[in-house]
């Protein structure tokens, strides 16, 4: 047996030589493409180069040791450029997740600020409008109060002047005596001025209306042209006229008076009692400010003006000169007269004209005691 597997060995051999011992040809390739058991790769070119051939024969030169070393050498090579690949390319992923993270937050803050924005501005206009809506309910309340306190008043006076006149015989009273030839004054010492509860109402009615009827002063005289406190020396006006629209009664004035403001002021306010009219009016003292407010109850129409009224609101402004050497005070005035009936009965229309026609008489009456009565006071302070 172990002659027949020497001589097959021999005759491999022989094989092996004459085929230019492949045997060790396959072998070495083999461990080219298999290094510690695992695959080596290589790369092949279709052209071949002496360089290539070179290290072929350099590669065949060299033990499996050096070559094992050689591809763990290469392999640590790869490994290295791999894990400097991943390190930059997580660089560069942080780098993007910072860029983008940025870019979100400022796409998130102006959207933040503009939701903010717009929240504000709705906001605001709803403020603005629930203000607005609050103020028109307080004013319509406001309104409706005084619409039910006018309504009351009103009524009151209705009551009042109907009570009253149905105790007086007017017409056949007013006849005796002018038949008697009585002067009409004789009728009148006969009525006292009497205050009672509802006096007191309307009083305060008209007291509470004072800080409106103030603060219209300045249109007023705007609205009459007596806006100007510049004097008028040489040229005093004084007008009483009827506007045709309201069928009420105006007076208008200016007037520039050699005196000092203060004392102007002063003479004014005892003007203001009429001291003239001592036997038809009344002063009412129950006041708040008797100092600063005045309030006076005039008798009531009599014979063919019984149930007629007259409702009277006026504006006086002293002035003192200024820019002039010469003292003085400029008087501006402005007052409003409408005649009134709360009688049941309507007055006819001559008996409404007559009275319209008294109440200017008596209006420009009034307005020159006043002056004189001004005019008395000052000279007599002096």
């Amino acid at each position: 047996m172990a002659t027949t597997d020497a001589a097959f060995l021999a005759e491999v051999e022989r094989f092996l030589t004459s085929c230019d011992h492949p045997l060790i040809t396959l072998f070495e390739e083999s461990n080219r493409n298999y290094v510690n058991g695992k695959p080596a790769f290589r790369h092949e070119r279709s052209s071949k180069t002496p360089s290539t051939d070179c290290h072929r024969e350099e590669w065949r030169k060299m033990d499996a040791v050096s070559r094992h070393e050689l591809e763990k050498a290469k392999d640590r090579k790869r490994r290295r450029e791999y894990r400097e690949q991943r390190r930059t390319e997580r660089h560069n992923l942080q780098q993007e997740i910072i860029r983008l993270t940025e870019e979100l937050e400022k796409i998130q803050g102006a959207a933040k600020t503009l939701s903010t924005l717009s929240t504000s501005s709705w906001k605001m206009v709803a403020q603005r409008q629930l203000a607005a809506r609050k103020g028109a309910e307080n004013q319509q309340t406001q309104l409706h109060k005084a619409i039910d306190m006018y309504a009351t008043v009103i009524k009151e006076f209705h009551c009042l002047f109907h009570e009253r006149l149905q105790h007086l015989n007017d017409v056949s009273i007013y006849q005796e005596l002018s038949i008697k030839n009585e002067p009409a004054s004789a009728f009148s010492q006969h009525k006292k001025i009497r205050f009672d509860s509802t006096d007191t109402d309307i009083f305060a009615t008209y007291i509470k209306e004072l800080d409106a009827v103030y603060a219209q002063t300045d249109k007023t005289l705007q609205t009459w042209c007596l806006e100007s406190t510049e004097p008028n020396w040489e040229a005093p006006k004084e007008i009483w006229d009827k506007d045709p629209d309201t069928g009420y009664f105006q007076f208008r004035g200016k007037v520039t008076v050699p005196f000092d403001f203060k004392d102007i002021c002063r003479s004014r306010w005892q003007v203001a009692h009429l001291l003239h009219l001592q036997d038809c009016r009344e002063i009412y003292d129950a006041v708040n400010d008797p100092e600063n407010t005045l309030a006076l109850k005039f008798r009531q129409g009599e014979g063919i003006f019984a149930g007629m009224h007259a409702d009277e609101t006026g504006w006086g402004v002293a002035t003192a000169v200024e820019g002039s050497s010469k003292t003085g005070s400029v008087l501006r005035t402005c007052v409003r007269n409408a005649r009134m009936h709360f009688s049941n009965l309507t007055a006819p229309n001559n008996v409404t004209e007559q009275f319209g026609d008294k109440l200017l008489e008596w209006g420009r009456e009034n307005n020159e005691e006043a002056t004189l009565g001004l005019e008395r006071l000052l000279i007599k302070s002096e």
